[in-house]
C-alpha cells in the first residue's frame, strides 16, 4: 500500500494555511539537484570512448580454449545489433599462433568477446574439413543476418572437400559447433521416382536470411537438374526440423496461368512464422511478375501483387517494368514493395510505394506526385530503398521540387500522402552551422525510431564534408551521434561504417545497425588506420508520462506496471480524480529510476490538489509544496533506494488527488451556450531524473492523452447543488425546443439533446434530485454526456468581423442542406440515409463565434455566420473559388466571392457528420472550428479525389 500524504502528515512537518489554501509537504532533507542533461556530446555527437566495445590491438579469443588466440587488426564495415544487444561482426586477426587469421563473433556493451566461428575451425560434416576463412565472398561487404537468438548464418569455403562440393551454407552460434545446413555438391531434396531434383551449384555468393528460430531462406542455382537451364533456380527454407524444403522452382506455374512459368527469383526474406516472401520474373512479357508468399508448407503460394493488377479509384494498374523493389515481409506478413503504376486516365506511369498487409489489403503508402501534409509534393527517388518493421512503419527516400532528397516514414494506419519527414537534404543539422548534404545508408526500429549515415557540410565550401551518423526519435527528434573530422584517442576519425539499406533484402528483424532499445552499432577508423566497434545508446532519454485515472492504479510491491493506466477522457466538475505520474527509463545499462523532481502547475479555477501520494519505492527525501492559491505544486521530488526500477516496466513516481472545493467552479457558459471542455492546465515544469547509475539523461514528457473538465447541465444555477430552484427552472422550459426558445437554459436542460424538453429530460433531472458538490454525490449523468454538448462549430480567425447584416436566407439554408444530403446518401447505409432524410436546418442567431450546431435531426446555422457573412455556393462540388492548400483543406481564390466569409457547405456538411455519428477531429471537415475564406473537405467519401482529379495545368496551388 503507497503512504498516503494526509495520514503521512502526522509523523512529518506539514503545515496548512487554509486561508491562503496554501498547502506545504515537506519530509526529511530535500533531495539533491538532480542533472538534467542539455547535451551528452563529447565530440560534435553522442560517441564516447567509453561506448567502445572492440578496437584494433584488442585480445581475440580462441574458439577451443577460450583463451586468446591473436589481435584484432580490422573489422568489417558493417556490425550489426540484435535484440539482446549483441553485435556480430566479421574481423581479421594477426598473431594467432594456428594461422586462425579471421572469423566471425560478437561483442556486448558489458565488453565480453566471443566467438561464433573462426578460420580453421573444423567442420563436424566433413571429415578432416576446416573452415577456410570463417566467412567468405560477397557477404563480408554487406549485414550479415544475426537473430535474436545470437545465431548467424553465413556462407564459407572450406578445406577436406573437392573444390566442386567445398562451399556451404552455415548456422553459427557461440559456444556450438558451425551447422552445416546446404553443401555445394549436394543432392536438392524432393527428388522422387529415380529423377533427380539437382545439385546445389557453388554457394559462395548466396545470400541467406534467418529467422529467430533458425530457420532460412535463400534462391540459389542448381546443376544436373531434369530439365537443364529451365528449372535450375530455385528457393529453399528449412522446416520447424531444419530440414530443407523447397519453396517455388523455375518453371513452376506462376498462379493464375495455366501455361506460364517462373525463370527466375529474387529479394527473398522471411519472418519467424516461416513464412517466405519473394519477387517472382518471367521473361515473357505477356506475363505478370509479381511478388508472392509461401508458407513453407506446402500449400499454394499467395499472390501478394501481380502486373497488370487493377487497384484504386481511377482504373490504375500495378506495372512492374521489371522495376519492382524488394519484397520485405514482417512477423504480421505485411508486405513492402515498390512498383510502377500506369495511372489508367492518360497512361502516365509514375513510381509508388505500397505496403500489402497480412489479410491481403492494399495500401499505397506515396505517389509520385502526392501533396504531402507540409505542402511539399512527393517525388519518388529510387527503386531498392525501403526499410519494414513489424509495427507495419516503412523508411524510404523520396524528393522534393528542388530535387532534394528526404528520407521519409509511413506508419502503420497511416494513408496515402500522410508520410513523416525525418530528414531532407539542406535541413541544418543539430546544435552545429553545417546541414545535410547527402542522405546515405539508414533504417529503423519497431518502435519507429531511424539511424542514418548523411554527409554533411557548410552549403559553400567541399573542404568543410563530414560523414555523420544520426538517431530520429519523435520525441526527442535528430541527434548526432558521430561524424568524421572529430578526434578521438589523439587521432581524428575518417570513416564511419553503418549497417542500413542496400541493394540486399534488409528487413529489421533480420539484423541492422539499430535495435528496439535504440542502441546503435557501427564501425570507425581513425587516420592512424586503427579501428573501433561501437555500440551507443541513442534513445537514453528518461520518460515521465501523466495519466488522469478516478481510482489509483494497483501496482506491484516496487510500484511498477506493465504498461501505463488508461487515461479517463473527461471529468466532471464535481469529480474527485487523481493525477499520476509514472516515469521510465530507455538506458539499458544503467541501475534504474533513482530520484525524480519537477513543480506541476494545474488550473486553480476548476480543481484543486488536496494531497500527495508517492510510489512505493519513493521512501527517501520526499518533498512537495501545494499552492492551490496559484495552482502550483513546488519542489515535488523523492529518491529511491532500490534498483532496477522503471527499466523494463512504467514505475508510479506519485500520484496527485484532485477534489472539487467551495471555491472551485466550472460555469456553465450561457453566453457560447457551452459546458465545455475547459482545460486542466497540467503542466511539468523542469523535469528532472537521475538514474542509479548517475548518468545524466535527456528528460522527455509524455503528455496525458487529453483529460478535460466539463461543467455539470443539472445544476442549471451554479450554485453546486440540484435542488427545487434547478427544478423550477427545467418546468418552466418543459415541452419547448431549445432551438425555438428564448430561454438562455434551454440548451442545458435538453438532457439527451434531442430538440426538445420533455418527460426524459425531467426524469434525468429527478434522478440527480438533492444532490450536491459538497456531499461529494455522484451523478447518473445520460449516455451521450459529453459527446453530445460537443456538436458545434466554432470560428477562429483573428481577423475582426465586419459583423455582416446581409443574413442568410432558409431557402439558400434549405437548397445547400440538400446539396450535401445528395452527396451523402449514396456513401450511406439504408439506416442512415432514413436518418439524413428526416435532418431540417434552422437559422438562428447563435451566441458568440458559434457558426453551427447539431440537435436532434436539424442542423441550426447562425444567421450572419458569427458577422463574417455566409459563402453560399451554387455549386459547391467543384470548389471552383478554391486552391488547393492542404489534403483536406482549400483556401478561397483572391477576389473571388468565397474570399473572407464562412463556406455553408463546410458548416453544414460538418454538423451533418455529427448526425451521423462523427466526433471532432484534428485534421479536415470534422475540425473544430473553420476559418473565413476556408473549405473543408472530408475522407469519409470520395470528395477528395474528386478535387485532385479536377486539377488542370494551370490550376492555382498555393504554397505557404
Amino acid at each position: 500500500m503507497l503512504p498516503f500524504l494526509n495520514r503521512f502528515l502526522k509523523s512529518n512537518s506539514f503545515t496548512r494555511n487554509t486561508r491562503s489554501k496554501r498547502k506545504l509537504y515537506q519530509a526529511g532533507n530535500s533531495i539533491s539537484q538532480v542533472q538534467l542533461l542539455e547535451e551528452r556530446r563529447l565530440l560534435a555527437g553522442m560517441l564516447t570512448s567509453d561506448d567502445v566495445i572492440v578496437r584494433s590491438g584488442d585480445n581475440a579469443p580462441n574458439l577451443d580454449t577460450g583463451n586468446n588466440d591473436g589481435n584484432f587488426s580490422n573489422f568489417s564495415e558493417e556490425p550489426i545489433i540484435n535484440e539482446s544487444g549483441l553485435v556480430l561482426f566479421q574481423a581479421n586477426v594477426t598473431g594467432s599462433l594456428t594461422s586462425s587469421n579471421s572469423g566471425l563473433f560478437q561483442g556486448s556493451s558489458a565488453g565480453t568477446i566471443l566467438n561464433i566461428t573462426r578460420q580453421k575451425q573444423p567442420v563436424p560434416a566433413i571429415q578432416e574439413g576446416t573452415l577456410y576463412d570463417g566467412i567468405s565472398g560477397s557477404a563480408s561487404l554487406i549485414p550479415l543476418p544475426f537473430n535474436d537468438s545470437g545465431q548467424a548464418v553465413f556462407v564459407d569455403r572450406f578445406n577436406g572437400a573437392n573444390y566442386w562440393e567445398n562451399t556451404g551454407i552455415f548456422l553459427g552460434s557461440n559456444g556450438s559447433e558451425p551447422l552445416l545446413l546446404v553443401q555445394e555438391g549436394s543432392d536438392a531434396p524432393g527428388a522422387t521416382n529415380g529423377s533427380t531434383n539437382g545439385k546445389f551449384d557453388d554457394l559462395e555468393n548466396t545470400y541467406v536470411t534467418v529467422n529467430n528460430s533458425g530457420r532460412i531462406a535463400f534462391r540459389t542455382d542448381l546443376y544436373d537438374t531434369d530439365n537443364g537451364n529451365a528449372d535450375n533456380r530455385v528457393i529453399f527454407s528449412t522446416d520447424a526440423n531444419g530440414n530443407l524444403i523447397e519453396i517455388v522452382r523455375e518453371g513452376q506455374l506462376i498462379p493464375g496461368s495455366a501455361t506460364n512459368g517462373f525463370t527466375d527469383f529474387y529479394s527473398t526474406s522471411i519472418n519467424n512464422a516461416g513464412q517466405v516472401a519473394f519477387w517472382g520474373h518471367t521473361l515473357n512479357s505477356s506475363v505478370p511478375d509479381g511478388i508472392y508468399v509461401s508458407n513453407g508448407d506446402g500449400s499454394p503460394l499467395r499472390v501478394v501483387m501481380q502486373e497488370g493488377e487493377a487497384f484504386g479509384s481511377f482504373g490504375e494498374k500495378l506495372r512492374s517494368n521489371g522495376l519492382i523493389s524488394s519484397s520485405l515481409i514482417n512477423e504480421a506478413g505485411d508486405i513492402a514493395f515498390r512498383s510502377h503504376v500506369d495511372e489508367g486516365d492518360n497512361g502516365t506511369i509514375v513510381r509508388s510505394v505500397f505496403v500489402v498487409a497480412g489479410n491481403g489489403t492494399l495500401k499505397e503508402l506515396a505517389r509520385n506526385g502526392d501533396i504531402l501534409p507540409d505542402n511539399e509534393i512527393y517525388y519518388d527517388s529510387g527503386l531498392e530503398d525501403l526499410v519494414l518493421n513489424n509495427r507495419g512503419d516503412v523508411v524510404f527516400t523520396g524528393k522534393d521540387v528542388l530535387n532534394n532528397k528526404v528520407l521519409f516514414r509511413s506508419d502503420d494506419g497511416s494513408g496515402r500522402s500522410d508520410l513523416k519527414t525525418i530528414v531532407k537534404e539542406g535541413q541544418a543539422v543539430p546544435d552545429s552551422d553545417l546541414q545535410i548534404y547527402n542522405i546515405q545508408k539508414y533504417t529503423l526500429n519497431d518502435a519507429g525510431q531511424v539511424a542514418f549515415t548523411a554527409s554533411i557540410w557548410d552549403g559553400n565550401d567541399s573542404s568543410t564534408l563530414r560523414d555523420a551518423l544520426f538517431f530520429y526519435d519523435d520525441v526527442t527528434g535528430l541527434k548526432e551521434i558521430v561524424r568524421t573530422g572529430d578526434a578521438f584517442e589523439g587521432a581524428t576519425i575518417s570513416q564511419i561504417y553503418f549497417a542500413g539499406n542496400n541493394e540486399h533484402i534488409f528487413l529489421e528483424n533480420n539484423g541492422d545497425g539499430i535495435n528496439n532499445k535504440g542502441e546503435v552499432t557501427f564501425s570507425f577508423k581513425l587516420d592512424n588506420d586503427l579501428q573501433f566497434i561501437a555500440i551507443v545508446d541513442a534513445d537514453l532519454s528518461e520518460e515521465i508520462s501523466l495519466r488522469v485515472v478516478s481510482t489509483p492504479t494497483v501496482t506491484d510491491g516496487n510500484g511498477e506496471n506493465v504498461s501505463l493506466p488508461q487515461n479517463q477522457d473527461w471529468i466532471n466538475e464535481w469529480d474527485s480524480f487523481w493525477v499520476e505520474i509514472w516515469v521510465s527509463t530507455a538506458n539499458s545499462s544503467s541501475q534504474g529510476i533513482a530520484a525524480v523532481n519537477f513543480d506541476f502547475s494545474y488550473n486553480t479555477q476548476y480543481t484543486s490538489a488536496t494531497a500527495i501520494e508517492f510510489g512505493s519505492s519513493f521512501t527517501q527525501n520526499q518533498s512537495g509544496i501545494i499552492d492551490d492559491e496559484t495552482g502550483l505544486i513546488e519542489t515535488l521530488s523523492a529518491e529511491t533506494t532500490e534498483t532496477d526500477l522503471g527499466v523494463n516496466d512504467r514505475l508510479l513516481f506519485a500520484r496527485i488527488q484532485f477534489d472539487s472545493l467551495p471555491d472551485d467552479q466550472v460555469s456553465l457558459d450561457l453566453e457560447a451556450q457551452s459546458i465545455g471542455p475547459f482545460d486542466l492546465g497540467f503542466e511539468l515544469i523542469s523535469p528532472q531524473i537521475n538514474v542509479v547509475a548517475d548518468v545524466p539523461e535527456i528528460t522527455t514528457v509524455n503528455p496525458n492523452i487529453g483529460a478535460s473538465i466539463w461543467a455539470n447541465p443539472f445544476d442549471l444555477n451554479d450554485d453546486d447543488k440540484i435542488d427545487y430552484r434547478d427544478l423550477i427552472q427545467q418546468i418552466s422550459m418543459y415541452n419547448t425546443r431549445p432551438s425555438e426558445s428564448n430561454s438562455e437554459y434551454a440548451w442545458f436542460a435538453d438532457y439527451d439533446q434531442n430538440d426538445r424538453i420533455d418527460y426524459r429530460d425531467l426524469v434525468a433531472l429527478v434522478k440527480n434530485y438533492g444532490k450536491s458538490k459538497n456531499n461529494q454525490s455522484v451523478i447518473n449523468y445520460p449516455n451521450n454526456y459529453p459527446d453530445a454538448w460537443n456538436h458545434r462549430l466554432l470560428v477562429t480567425s483573428t481577423q475582426q468581423s465586419q459583423q455582416s447584416e446581409d443574413y442568410l436566407s432558409q431557402t439558400a439554408a434549405e437548397h445547400m442542406l440538400e446539396t450535401a444530403k445528395n452527396h451523402l446518401t449514396p456513401h450511406l447505409d439504408a439506416s442512415e440515409q432514413s436518418k439524413l432524410v428526416q435532418v431540417q436546418v434552422q437559422i438562428k442567431d447563435l451566441a458568440g463565434d458559434t457558426l453551427g450546431l447539431a440537435s436532434a435531426n436539424t442542423v441550426i446555422i447562425d444567421q450572419s455566420a458569427a458577422g463574417y457573412g455566409w459563402f453560399v455556393d451554387k455549386t459547391p462540388l467543384d470548389h471552383s473559388d478554391y486552391a488547393f492548400d492542404s489534403r483536406l483543406t482549400l483556401i478561397a481564390l483572391s477576389g473571388s466571392e468565397a474570399e473572407g466569409k464562412i463556406d455553408l457547405y463546410t458548416v453544414i456538411y460538418h454538423e451533418l457528420g455529427h448526425l451521423l455519428g462523427y466526433e471532432h477531429d484534428e485534421t479536415g471537415m470534422m475540425e473544430a472550428t473553420l476559418d473565413p475564406g476556408v473549405r473543408k473537405l472530408t475522407d469519409w467519401v470520395d470528395e477528395t479525389d474528386h478535387f485532385f482529379a479536377s486539377l488542370k495545368d494551370e490550376t492555382e496551388l498555393l504554397s505557404f
